[in-house]
């Protein structure tokens, strides 16, 4: 028995597959405004279908969304437009589909090509899945680009001649993918639409594109939206259902003069309405959570949109469209990319969140676009659009809107099953995403993978951890063995299948600690440049302190695996990863990390990338084999300027090579010919240069350490007791190894000593300031973790650093220096909180304790809760903060004069 991938084959005869020039007629409503002369000839076929055509010639019908004629004659009065090569990307189904690598001069080189070239729509050595693309002849666009850019009939007779071979033939076209037509299916039918409705627009006054290519064109595009009407009547998961009924809300939209377009839109409006309640979770992502398939369904969100009348459906008002725009600028990476995560490619952003302006005006979508796309290519992408639903110009709006920074938060989305950890927003800032959702399934093939837990990250504008992401084709040999598969992912694998539908992935914890140092400054009284240790200019690359935590587990393989990422946002900044197999039995894993280039052993289980930026991967446990070993992966090209980038610039610029540099001190102009080649180009498949190391251990600690040009000095080790180890006292080590867990890894650097545990992270630098944060609190016993042992209060008094306590806190930061004290508070409920420990640290320490110091009198230190300056309470012991209620808390003391 054949089980169908969509419903059961549902292509009528008459209605769909062959219609008839009479039949095309008699399904017009001779009433629609605009086509008087064609109700004038309904008697005659052959003359109503000349009116017809000629409607849609006169410039008086609707036009798709993104009209390539209407985006031609715009280009011709902005004389600052980009080459057109550098904008249009259709070539690029002629070099996958007919392999011609050297096609020149971007799209025109393709439509010539195809100019020349035969083509066999019925050879299917395309491959399995490339045989269904091949026909959704988005290949073909470039004819259409040419002759709307050209004029030249040729292009056009072209197309209309592909197009008829195409529907000579179509019925003869079988697939290999059982139970799945290759032309009558979702995808197919939506591509094809999209295409079919630029050609209606743009040929219809051309003669070169006869009478008999329009009028088949016509019967596909009404077949195809009375297949999609009847095929959609019912919900169903993923990017098929959701692309196919947007393009059936398109259509019913330029096409107003069909009879059946009212029911056509009330299909696709429900089922739109469907999508966005159950395929977008709350946190915007899309169902299948691929960045690739939620950018598809995205821009197909986005011509329904554009082409909806507001007044009768008010699509913009969902409030998921608009999260899905979030999601994007969530995800991304500050070099303008989202990473290839699941069946993915690398994804883009920017143009997605211009149109999202266009609709909604959000001020920091505005910043993220106009950092990764030029000036001229955002006019050039606003061509495309009509007016904006108020119906002013989409340039005109978009300049004279404000613009904001985005938060540069670390962010949980929780729902859809991604943590996203981040310095800041600037291009030199680390980046890391990491996936924590489950395994979803789809109508044909899953687009998820079998790796959880997995992560990649970002520093410099350049990809530091990275990992398999999507096949350049679903027929790739590598799809199941690497791209899809563990290995070509920066995780742990152990040995057998695992059952990744079943593998349950929980987020137990997720912490973001510290603040924007900038930020808090500024809300004292003043604003300061803070010089940044990542570039060495005061770009604010590292104005955000603290340290990000969180926490997952997943029971895909027999042995759970728990994994807990560290990452130390301070300056130098790294992340610490453990991973627990098992209680106590040795368990046989292998734990792998891809990088951009070849890993090089570095002494005793050191490795470091061969090339910067790079990492140093320090595994606290000696592995028991090392395995080095490539696999092709997508490589992003940056779209902000980067070291390369300034580098020329500053060459250019000035006689002195020695003057340092960074990319704060060269706008988008100063690099504007690598900057603008390198956002033109599309993502290409290179080399990833994977680390393997096989472990027979229950528990792994791994550092991975990030550097710009040169590997830092990295050394790790195991503490626990009193053991002592560096120049700190036995019992201030046995103080910091207890209040962060009885477990503790010690990671030292050049200026810096860590002290980090389950629950806990030290920071003690060169100078003496500390930094410290707990997380997982107890908000009953928050002096302590679940985990820490009950001996291992910290000191109140202990001269190793600052401790806050106090009923109901969940987690706390906090940083010393010889100005005082700034620190951030978790806590469920309103709470007292009392600071332990010095306040100043350092050469310019001037104070002693809060609790000897009188924090409520006139002379004592100044103390703020989120900028609002406070009294304390006082007593014979420390003294206490309340917090008002549940929330986040940004607490500042300072010595009077500091920040008065």
């Amino acid at each position: 028995m054949t089980r169908w991938v969509e419903s059961p084959p549902h292509v009528d005869h008459a209605r769909m597959r062959h219609i008839t020039d009479e039949h095309l007629v008699d399904s017009l409503d001779l009433t629609a405004p605009g086509i008087e002369g064609l109700a004038r000839a309904a008697g005659d076929t052959d003359a109503a279908l000349r009116e017809w055509r000629a409607y849609r010639a006169s410039g008086r019908a609707p036009l798709p969304v993104g009209d390539i004629g209407r985006w031609a004659r715009r280009r011709e009065d902005r004389p600052s437009a980009p080459r057109a090569g550098l904008v249009l990307s259709g070539s690029e189904g002629v070099r996958r589909f007919f392999g011609a690598a050297g096609v020149p001069d971007g799209f025109l080189g393709a439509a010539d090509l195809l100019l020349e070239t035969e083509v066999d729509f019925l050879d299917s050595s395309r491959g399995r899945s490339g045989f269904y693309g091949f026909h959704y002849l988005y290949w073909m666009r470039p004819l259409l680009e040419a002759y709307a850019l050209t004029g030249k009939a040729d292009y056009a007779a072209r197309y209309g001649e592909l197009f008829s071979q195409w529907y000579d033939v179509r019925d003869d076209v079988a697939g290999d993918w059982p139970g799945l037509d290759v032309i009558w299916y979702s995808l197919g039918v939506w591509s094809r639409s999209g295409l079919f409705n630029q050609a209606i627009s743009l040929l219809s006054a051309e003669p070169a594109f006869t009478d008999e290519q329009w009028r088949r064109t016509m019967k596909c595009l009404l077949g195809g939206a009375r297949w999609a009407a009847e095929e959609h009547s019912a919900f169903r998961n993923g990017n098929w259902q959701l692309a196919s009924v947007c393009e059936l809300a398109h259509v019913a939209s330029v096409y107003p003069e069909f009879g059946e377009r009212d029911e056509w839109l009330g299909v696709a409006r429900q089922r739109v309405e469907d999508h966005l309640e159950l395929d977008f979770y709350a946190d915007g992502g899309h169902y299948e959570r691929s960045p690739s398939y939620h950018a598809m369904c995205l821009r197909a969100l986005h011509v329904a949109a554009l082409s909806a009348d507001g007044a009768q459906w008010p699509l913009l008002d969902h409030p998921r469209l608009r999260a899905a725009h979030d999601w994007l600028a969530e995800m991304a990476h500050p070099a303008g990319w989202v990473p290839h995560l699941q069946d993915s490619h690398i994804v883009r952003p920017a143009e997605m969140l211009l149109v999202g302006h266009h609709l909604y005006g959000v001020p920091e979508w505005k910043t993220l676009v106009e950092r990764w796309m030029g000036e001229e290519r955002i006019v050039d992408r606003l061509d495309w659009l009509g007016p904006r639903p108020d119906g002013t110009d989409p340039v005109e709006f978009f300049f004279a809107a404000p613009s904001a920074e985005p938060d540069g938060s670390s962010t949980l989305l929780r729902s859809s099953g991604y943590a996203i950890l981040r310095q800041g927003w600037t291009a030199a800032d680390l980046t890391t995403t990491v996936n924590l959702g489950p395994y979803v399934g789809h109508e044909l093939e899953p687009h998820s993978h079998h790796a959880a837990l997995d992560f990649v990250a970002s520093g410099w504008g350049e990809p530091l951890a990275w990992e398999a992401g999507g096949p350049p084709s679903y027929d790739d040999p590598g799809y199941y063995s690497w791209y899809q598969a563990g290995r070509g992912h920066n995780s742990v694998t152990l040995e057998g299948e695992p059952d990744s539908a079943q593998r349950n992935t929980v987020v137990e914890s997720f912490w973001t600690l510290g603040v924007d140092e900038m930020r808090v400054q500024g809300a004292m009284t003043h604003q300061t440049r803070i010089p940044s240790e990542r570039t060495g200019a005061s770009d604010g690359a590292s104005a955000a302190v603290g340290v990000d935590v969180v926490v997952g587990r997943h029971d895909a393989y027999r042995q759970r695996h728990r994994r807990r990422i560290v990452f130390i946002r301070s300056e130098p900044a790294y992340w610490l990863i453990t991973d627990e197999l098992a209680d106590d039995e040795p368990v046989r894993s292998t734990w792998t990390v891809h990088g951009r280039s070849a890993w090089k052993d570095e002494g005793e289980h050191c490795y470091v990338s061969s090339e910067a930026p790079g990492l140093v991967v320090v595994p606290l446990e000696p592995p028991s084999e090392v395995e080095h070993a490539t696999g092709p992966a997508r490589l992003p090209h940056s779209q902000v300027a980067i070291d390369a980038d300034v580098a020329a610039a500053a060459d250019a610029a000035a006689d002195d090579a020695d003057a340092p540099v960074s990319s704060a001190d060269f706008d988008a102009g100063d690099t504007s010919e690598a900057l603008r080649e390198r956002r033109s180009r599309p993502d290409q498949y290179g080399t990833i240069h994977g680390l393997h190391l096989v472990h027979q251990q229950a528990r792994l600690h791994t550092v991975l350490v990030p550097f710009r040009h040169q590997a830092p000095a990295v050394d790790v080790e195991r503490v626990e007791g009193t053991k002592s180890a560096d120049a700190k006292s036995a019992d201030a080590e046995a103080a910091d190894v207890k209040s962060v867990g009885a477990e503790s890894v010690v990671v030292r650097m050049p200026g810096v000593v860590d002290t980090i545990g389950p629950s806990g992270w030290t920071r003690t630098r060169a100078d003496g300031t500390v930094e410290r944060a707990r997380w997982d609190l107890d908000p009953e016993r928050p002096d302590r973790s679940p985990d820490t042992p009950d001996d291992a209060r910290p000191d109140a008094r202990s001269a190793d650093g600052p401790a806050l306590t106090g009923r109901g806190v969940l987690a706390w930061w906090c940083r010393t220096g010889s100005d005082g004290l700034t620190a951030q508070l978790v806590t469920d409920r309103r709470a007292t909180v009392t600071v332990h420990g010095p306040l100043v640290r350092g050469e310019n320490a001037r104070g002693a304790p809060a609790g000897d110091r009188g924090t409520g009198s006139p002379g004592g230190p100044r103390v703020t809760v989120n900028g609002v300056q406070v009294a304390v309470a006082t007593g014979d012991g420390p003294d206490t903060i309340t917090l008002p209620s549940e929330g986040t808390w940004t607490v500042r003391i300072a010595e009077r004069g500091v920040d008065d």
